[in-house]
């Protein structure tokens, strides 16, 4: 069911080329893949990348996703005349979208959803609002550890909460390695108040525990990726957007964040397709009088009062400068 539908969502997408017609991705991002695909077949590992911008380190931009295995298959695909076969980013990416329709059906038939309730939701997540309109891989890959991270989270009040936390960091570690920080490090924020919510229950000291094993774990896993990013941030300047640029050492202005926040009107896009200025959260009327129903009848579950409280959060979070809770100075 899952293929099936990812399939026929994605079908002009993959037959069309429509998701690689954005500049970055054909200018960039399948050029550091294509990259990565020759050093591979030459036996070498990828660390350096000597075209663009006068060189750089693959590991350090973080965003070719140099230490991802998904990557790593992609890269060992076989090549035509020296390059990427038209096939193996296509097939990449319906890899990537099939995964994050799967990972939501762990995390649905994990909180006691029916199996084709789970898959439905599943493909939700796959083909609606952020996940179903970047044509980004490196952010997408991050999207698909997010529910898993979540999975094993809800269940760290049970005896194995601690194994859990562990399980969770580990997924959230190979987020990192995915290729872009933003959605691992919202992942991050999300587990730990999660983790807050027990440490709200009564249960600090487990909570405490839980938080330091998650982290930790996380680190762990996503080192190879997270150190050569910090030390190759120290040595840079980047744009954002603005006049001039950032260092390391300096402050990102708050002017670059609001221009990137959600405006309240784009929260009717939810259910009614309109132009969006950031980012596209449709879903629709079937898929949100779903939702709906599912919280009216479904309430009494403390997991979905949980998740529905993490989406409140960041719904807030996403409009940014429009909420007094974010000030400028």
């Amino acid at each position: 069911m899952l293929t099936a539908a990812i399939g026929a969502f994605l079908h002009d997408p993959l037959t069309q080329g429509h998701w690689i017609w954005d500049p970055d991705v054909v200018n960039q991002v399948l050029v550091w893949f294509d990259l990565q695909a020759r050093l591979w077949h030459r036996g070498e590992w990828p660390l350096w990348d000597p075209y663009l911008w006068m060189g750089q380190p693959l590991f350090g931009q973080v965003q070719p996703g140099a230490a991802y295995p998904l990557n790593w298959l992609l890269f060992a695909s076989p090549l035509d005349g020296g390059h990427l076969r038209d096939a193996a980013p296509k097939a990449y990416f319906l890899a990537i979208h099939w995964m994050t329709a799967a990972s939501g059906y762990v995390l649905l038939r994990g909180v006691g959803r029916s199996r084709t309730a789970a898959a439905m939701g599943g493909c939700v997540w796959s083909v609606t609002g952020l996940v179903g309109t970047t044509a980004w891989p490196q952010w997408l890959n991050g999207a698909v550890w997010a529910p898993l991270v979540i999975h094993h989270l809800l269940r760290a009040a049970r005896p194995d909460g601690l194994a859990r936390a562990a399980a969770a960091g580990a997924m959230a570690g190979i987020g990192w390695l995915a290729g872009h920080h933003q959605i691992p490090l919202l992942t991050m924020f999300a587990g730990v108040g999660l983790i807050a919510g027990e440490a709200w229950r009564g249960r600090r000291v487990r909570a405490a525990a839980s938080v330091a094993i998650f982290a930790s774990m996380a680190f762990a896993v996503g080192a190879a990726q997270i150190l050569p990013a910090i030390e190759y941030g120290w040595e840079s300047v980047r744009w954002v957007g603005l006049e001039r640029p950032v260092s390391a050492a300096g402050r990102v202005p708050y002017e670059a964040h609001r221009k990137l926040s959600l405006p309240p009107s784009s929260i009717a896009g939810f259910v009614l397709p309109e132009p969006q200025r950031v980012v596209d959260p449709f879903c629709g009327v079937v898929v949100m009088s779903m939702a709906a129903v599912g919280l009216a009848t479904r309430w009494r579950s403390w997991r979905l009062r949980t998740v529905t409280a993490l989406g409140g959060v960041a719904l807030l979070y996403a409009l940014g400068g429009y909420t007094p809770l974010q000030r400028t100075r």
